[in-house]
C-alpha cells in the first residue's frame, strides 16, 4: 500500500529535531519513491498541525511530544495484548518491557513465561538456564519451592547455573543448599551488581530492581553472620510493605541472546 503525504511527512520528521517546510519538501523528494508536489506536502503539514500530530516552532516543524507519548502508550497496550493472547514467546517483536510493584508479581511473571515456553521443559534436549543475581533471595523466602523448582529442572534434563554477586555467609549457605540439589552456583562473581538476569536458550529476562529493594536485601545479607541470624518473616514484611518498582525487559533477538548467553557461560569456565 502506497503511503500518503501525511505518513511521509511523519516519517521524515522521525529522524529530525525539526524541519522548515522547504527542508521537509527537499528531504521527501530525495527519499520518497512517490512524487509529491509542494502543495501536497504543505497541505499535509497543515492538516497534521490541526490534528496536533506535529507542532510548528520558530525553527520549523517537529513531532508533538504528546502525540509521541500517546502512540508509545498504545504500542505498550498492543504488546500486552499479544502477550496475554499469544503468549510471551510470540515473535511480534524482539523485546518487551514490563513493570511490577513487588517480587510476588515478578515471580508469577517469570513462572508464566517459563510455562508458556514449552521448550524450556523438553526432556529430549539438554539445556541450561543461567541466573545472574545480586543475592539468591528466593531461597531465603521460599526454600521448599526453590528446591522443588531446581529438582523439576533436573528431571527435565535442564541444568541451572547461578552467578551471584554477593559473597556473604548467607550467600555461601545458599550455595551449599542449592548445589546439593544439582545447581551450580558461583558466589562473589563479577556480575549481577547492576541487573539480574534469567538466560535461556533463545530468550533473556533482564531485571532492574529499585534501589529501595536492593537496600533492604543488602542490609539483611550484610548483617547476618550465619543463617541463625536470619529472620525470613522480617525480610518478607520489609519487601512487601516497602513501595518499590521492578522493571523487566524480555529479549528475543537471537544475536543479543547469544551474546548474553555466551558471556554468562564464560564465567563458569
Amino acid at each position: 500500500m502506497k503511503k500518503t503525504a501525511k505518513e511521509i511527512v511523519i516519517e521524515s520528521l522521525l529522524t529530525e529535531e525539526y524541519l522548515d517546510i522547504s527542508s521537509l519538501n527537499k528531504k521527501i523528494k530525495e527519499n520518497s519513491e512517490k512524487v509529491f508536489g509542494y502543495h501536497s506536502i504543505y497541505k499535509a503539514v497543515k492538516q497534521l498541525v490541526d490534528e496536533k500530530v506535529i507542532v510548528k516552532c520558530q525553527e520549523g516543524y517537529h513531532l508533538s511530544e504528546e502525540w509521541v507519548m500517546e502512540n508509545l502508550s498504545f504500542l505498550e497496550k498492543l504488546k500486552e495484548h499479544i502477550n496475554e493472547t499469544k503468549g510471551f514467546s510470540h515473535e511480534a517483536c524482539d523485546f518487551s518491557v514490563f513493570e511490577f510493584e513487588n517480587i510476588k508479581k515478578l515471580n508469577d511473571f517469570l513462572r508464566k513465561v517459563e510455562n508458556e515456553h514449552m521448550s524450556v521443559f523438553s526432556k529430549d534436549k539438554k539445556s541450561t538456564i543461567i541466573r545472574v543475581v545480586h543475592h539468591c533471595y528466593n531461597y531465603l523466602l521460599q526454600p521448599a519451592q526453590e528446591l522443588a523448582y531446581i529438582r523439576k529442572l533436573k528431571e527435565n534434563n535442564i541444568d541451572l547455573k547461578i552467578l551471584c554477586y554477593g559473597n556473604t555467609p548467607l550467600d555461601k549457605w545458599t550455595k551449599d543448599a542449592l548445589e546439593k540439589f544439582g545447581a551450580v552456583m558461583k558466589i562473589g562473581a563479577n556480575a549481577g551488581s547492576i541487573t539480574s538476569k534469567k538466560v535461556y536458550e533463545d530468550f533473556v529476562v533482564d531485571i532492574f530492581f529499585d534501589k529501595k529493594f536492593l537496600d533492604i536485601l543488602n542490609e539483611v545479607y550484610s548483617k547476618a553472620e550465619s543463617v541463625n541470624d536470619l529472620d525470613p518473616s522480617n525480610l518478607f514484611e520489609k519487601l512487601i510493605n516497602t513501595n518499590y518498582k521492578i522493571n523487566v525487559i524480555l529479549y528475543k533477538n537471537k544475536d543479543i541472546v547469544k551474546n548474553i548467553r555466551d558471556r554468562t557461560l564464560g564465567f563458569f569456565e
